[in-house]
């Protein structure tokens, strides 16, 4: 089963590192909270399948991107499965805020990964690419915010994209 959602983020000033915000890579940081919660809840909890995932994609050209919820769940509980995995994502935009230690969870894995990606010429010529690109265009303060705004990502700021992008008028199967 799998489900997705389309969303449209704009780029905001963010005060706190003078930097400008793409909120992007704040929903990347909540799609891991969320694929914790779905793991958590579907799986372990509920028992209504044995895979779970939420992801998130960012477009190429457009503002914002897609999210996708995908569950191997059992045939007979397909209904319920979806049921609960909206629930969980409208109550992160609603009544179930992002913890301290889920931002911490979901963040650390995150920077760790950029710092391995960072040591490698592959990514820095593919940076270079897009830097020259006339189609995506870039600029050198994308690859040089990548760490400050993850280290700078607050509780707040994930609840915000989750209110963006998963309230219950947002997400459609």
């Amino acid at each position: 089963m799998i489900m997705s959602c389309h969303f449209a983020l704009e780029h905001t000033h963010d005060e706190r590192t003078d930097m400008l915000c793409d909120p992007v890579r704040s929903f990347h940081c909540l799609s891991k909270v969320l694929n914790n919660r779905l793991h958590d809840e579907l799986r372990e909890k509920m028992g209504l399948g044995y895979s779970t995932s939420f992801g998130s994609v960012q477009y190429t050209l457009l503002d914002g991107g897609m999210a996708y919820v995908c569950v191997t769940a059992f045939p007979d509980k397909i209904d319920e499965t979806v049921n609960a995995a909206l629930t969980i994502m409208h109550e992160c935009a609603t009544s179930r805020p992002v913890l301290q230690s889920e931002l911490v969870k979901a963040r650390d894995p995150i920077t760790a990964s950029e710092t391995s990606v960072l040591a490698s010429n592959s990514t820095w010529l593919s940076y270079c690419t897009d830097l020259q690109s006339t189609v995506v265009p870039k600029q050198l303060s994308d690859v040089r915010g990548v760490f400050p705004h993850y280290s700078s990502l607050s509780c707040q700021d994930l609840n915000e994209a989750a209110r963006l992008c998963l309230s219950p008028n947002c997400v459609h199967i």
